[in-house]
């Protein structure tokens, strides 16, 4: 019987995952249009583009999972918990498509990312006790998979879900931060954690071609929630708790800047001769980058994620020493 080695099986979900959504994106677009689902693209004067893409990271980040699971069979995989993450991107991705189709009040999908956790904290994925530099390991038992993983799962979503709305910035940040908990888990020897991240990180490359500036569709609900509750179910199975809360310091930001303004901020700019300007009052992460230099939308979000590239940096660091 041919058997697999674990460089083998992650090649195995990255091609899987990439060429699934690189596929299947061409015929959301095409369908959306047709259906009409439709949404605008305001930093470009209101252009129409087809919405709910996110479809294609749901595909793409599920066959990579299901590759893994096919040709892992001769690893000491846990099958059951990536099963569970695969489980948790379904769901979410149907919670978001409810959420693109009927456009739920923020009351109302705030807390729909926390039932997408169920899978995870019945199989209890994850360890109990999360390590934090200097201070050493904190045992949380029980409340581990009753409290912390809904937090993680919901909390990531909504992150994503609120530093939103630029061509490529939600995919970009999801490839980003899955190749840096990619290169964690294999630090940890986490294969479960390794198989997440690659296939969510090749999905959103895979989306990027169609989602990049000038972009031709968005990701919608369905891909913020997607990329958010899959960063955190791939923390959660590897274990590196810690080091995930480093990577979202860039949407911590956004939220202390949204809150400032009661959360009715936008996170739009407005466009003038091809580079976005700021409002006058800075409601956004990406305000504050506007106000940098003159910018095209493509060089605003490239600046975000190099930002967020540094931060991996400073959390490779933490992991280190």
């Amino acid at each position: 019987m041919v058997s697999f080695t674990i460089t083998e099986v992650l090649f195995s979900s990255l091609f899987f995952a990439f060429f699934s959504a690189l596929i299947i994106t061409p015929f959301i677009i095409w369908n959306s249009r047709k259906a009409g689902i439709l949404g605008k693209d305001k930093n470009k004067g209101g252009e129409k583009l087809p919405e709910m893409g996110g479809i294609a990271i749901v595909a793409g980040t599920s066959m990579g999972i299901l590759a893994a699971i096919a040709f892992g069979f001769n690893l000491a995989l846990d099958v059951t918990v990536l099963l569970a993450t695969l489980s948790t991107v379904v769901i979410m991705g149907i919670l978001g498509m409810i959420d693109d189709l009927f456009s739920l009040k923020q009351t109302i999908k705030a807390p729909i990312p926390f039932i997408a956790s169920v899978p995870l904290s019945a199989v209890r994925a994850g360890a109990r006790t999360i390590n934090i530099p200097i201070l050493g390991g904190l045992n949380f038992g029980a409340l581990y998979p009753l409290a912390i993983v809904p937090l993680g799962v919901g909390g990531a979503s909504n992150a994503f879900n609120m530093l939103a709305g630029l061509n490529g910035l939600e995919a970009g940040m999801g490839a980003v931060i899955s190749l840096a908990i990619l290169f964690a888990a294999y630090m940890k020897g986490s294969y479960e954690a390794m198989i997440i991240s690659v296939s969510l990180f090749s999905a959103c490359i895979a989306f990027l071609f169609y989602n990049r500036y000038p972009a031709k569709i968005f990701p919608g609900d369905v891909g913020t929630y997607t990329i958010g509750a899959t960063i955190a179910s791939a923390v959660i199975v590897g274990n590196l708790e810690f080091f995930g809360l480093v990577l979202f310091a860039p949407y911590f930001l956004e939220f202390a800047i949204k809150a400032r303004y009661s959360f009715r901020g936008q996170n739009y700019g407005t466009l003038k001769n091809g580079k976005l300007i700021a409002p006058p009052r800075a409601e956004s992460l990406t305000h504050y980058v506007m106000k940098l230099r003159p910018m095209n939308e493509g060089q605003v979000v490239l600046t975000i994620m190099l930002f967020e590239a540094v931060i991996a940096v400073v959390a490779f660091s933490l992991l280190i020493f």
